[in-house]
């Protein structure tokens, strides 16, 4: 007997789907070789291999493939964030290496070491890309983290959610924009989270 066939609307959404993704993918691997500021949408029509009719079957235009691409990654990071904290034992650590992996990672991805930078950000705006859609994106990442401390009366007098996010924004921002020595050395890096971060934040005794 001969394997069913789904319907031809859901095999053509799965393509489109794919197709849709297949060009994303090519696209930040452009932004990875040649920066994103640098990359025109003849580079990525090249690097997905598919016909310039076909990526305006999903895209209007090269800004709207960038916003796309962009909220993917913040999505990615999200994911990988709910992992990385998911396995520490207690508020401190749980804050330590959520700020870890985003020093570590965001420098390598194009698009969002680009929000980093005020000059870029500014010409991205019309992507609907501003500093409050940079705050709420940052709320995503802390507010687990925030609403658990809480819950465990772990924070600090006066510690709103907004203040955390703010905090954690600035220092993030800063330490791509103007890398330092200890960011090099892991357990130097950790140390001055716990010293300088957590320590304003969270009860000594969490």
């Amino acid at each position: 007997m001969s394997e069913k066939k789904p319907p031809a609307k859901k095999r053509k959404d799965k393509r489109w789907v794919t197709t849709r993704e297949k060009i994303l993918d090519a696209a930040i691997r452009c932004y990875q070789q040649n920066g994103a500021m640098n990359t025109s949408l003849q580079d990525i029509i090249g690097e997905a291999q598919i016909s310039k009719p076909t990526l305006y079957r999903h895209f209007n235009n090269h800004d709207e493939v960038m916003s796309e691409a962009i909220y993917r990654e913040f999505e990615q990071v999200v994911h990988e964030l709910e992992a990385i904290q998911s396995r520490q034992h207690n508020i401190s650590d749980m804050i330590i290496e959520s700020f870890m992996f985003c020093l570590q990672e965001f420098p390598r991805r194009p698009l969002l070491k680009l929000l980093s930078q005020r000059q870029q950000l500014s010409q991205l705006s019309h992507l609907g890309l501003n500093a409050d859609n940079l705050v709420g994106q940052a709320t995503r990442f802390s507010q687990p983290i925030y609403e658990l401390a809480e819950q465990q009366g772990a924070l600090r007098e006066g510690v709103t959610l907004k203040k955390y996010v703010e905090w954690g924004t600035r220092i993030i921002m800063s330490y791509m924009n103007l890398p330092a020595e200890e960011q090099n050395d892991a357990i130097e890096m950790r140390l001055l989270l716990k010293r300088f971060l957590v320590s304003s934040l969270i009860k000594d005794e969490f």
